[in-house]
């Protein structure tokens, strides 16, 4: 038991100096904050109800960022006393490495095993719900929502020593959100509630982007102010429109959006890596021409509908013609 407690402590001790943080912050960060969130999401999954990993990380996000500025100290006093809860184990005989390998590795893995277990299901419930299963579009989406509050945490706790890891997460960020769609359409599992899904995903994953670089260095978007609140104005307005008029929120996955999405990224990436700041300034044109599109999509549109290629196309449907969408992008 102490053999494996030091293999542990010697692998938190590497990622520790992998991400620029100190042992204890690296513990607080695993122990309180990822290891619940996943928990979370495995129970969220098998409820089918996403409620327990939103709400820890808003909770961790929070955290983060009332701690950015002591969060160090903040550390250091958390695992103090994270140490002398275990050492009260010794009443059991147990010693602080024995306590230790129990309560924070046994315990959390014999918990994700039995919730992983509890997805098995039998034949009938398979045929009778062949949808509902695990597949590989949720598990992109599922990664990108899991760096919405990852992002502005390592941004709030690691500062510019987290700006190289920020830039390899965004991009890969990013293409989840290239390829969700496209791998659904191609094994035929792009369904309503995964498009809306994506949706959402998407905008909160863009907003913990802008918040990670606006705790880094808020000036370049304090620069772009007229531009952001331009397309922040057009994002509330699109979101007010669509639920007054269907109840729901957009999803209309348009090509200027799916544009836009590139845009962001490469701007983000420029951010995190002190490039020049050029590409935020053309993101943010882009986007106030995308959501102008989003806007008028759902002014046109007759009914609520996903994956409407652009303004035109939903002004063809209020006339009621048809229109041809592109099989790998908005099939």
């Amino acid at each position: 038991m102490r053999a494996f407690f030091f293999q542990v402590a010697y692998f938190l001790l590497g990622l520790a100096e992998w991400v620029g943080l100190t042992y204890h912050e690296v513990n607080v960060v695993v122990f309180y904050g990822l290891v619940p969130f996943v928990a979370g999401a495995l129970v969220d999954l098998r409820r089918r109800k996403f409620r327990f990993a939103p709400a820890w990380a808003a909770v961790c996000a929070v955290v983060a960022l009332a701690h950015r500025h002591d969060f160090s100290a903040w550390s250091d006093a958390v695992f103090a006393r994270s140490v002398a809860f275990l050492k009260a184990f010794s009443v059991l005989g147990w010693s602080y490495e024995t306590a230790s390998v129990v309560v924070c590795v046994v315990a959390p893995l014999c918990a994700f095993a039995a919730l992983v277990l509890s997805f098995a299901k039998t034949a009938r419930e398979r045929e009778a719900a062949p949808r509902r299963r695990f597949s590989p579009p949720l598990a992109l989406l599922l990664f990108r929502a899991a760096l919405v509050p990852i992002l502005p945490a390592l941004a709030a706790v690691g500062g510019d020593a987290a700006r190289p890891l920020l830039a390899v997460l965004l991009a890969l960020g990013l293409l989840s959100d290239v390829f969700d769609g496209i791998v659904a359409r191609r094994m035929g599992l792009s369904t309503i509630p995964l498009r809306r899904l994506d949706s959402r995903v998407d905008l909160a994953f863009w907003l913990a982007a802008a918040v990670a670089a606006w705790i880094l260095d808020p000036v370049p978007l304090r620069r772009e102010a007229p531009l952001l609140g331009a397309v922040l104005g057009l994002e509330a307005a699109g979101q007010l429109a669509s639920f007054v008029r269907f109840r729901r929120g957009p999803c209309t996955h348009a090509f200027l959006s799916k544009c836009w999405g590139l845009a962001l990224g490469v701007a983000f990436v420029a951010l995190f890596g002190r490039m020049n700041a050029g590409p935020l300034r053309f993101a943010l044109a882009w986007g106030v021409v995308s959501q102008l599109d989003v806007l008028l999509i759902v002014l046109l549109l007759p009914v609520w509908q996903s994956d409407i290629p652009s303004a035109w196309h939903a002004y063809r449907l209020r006339r009621g013609l048809p229109i041809r969408r592109h099989p790998l992008f908005n099939g």
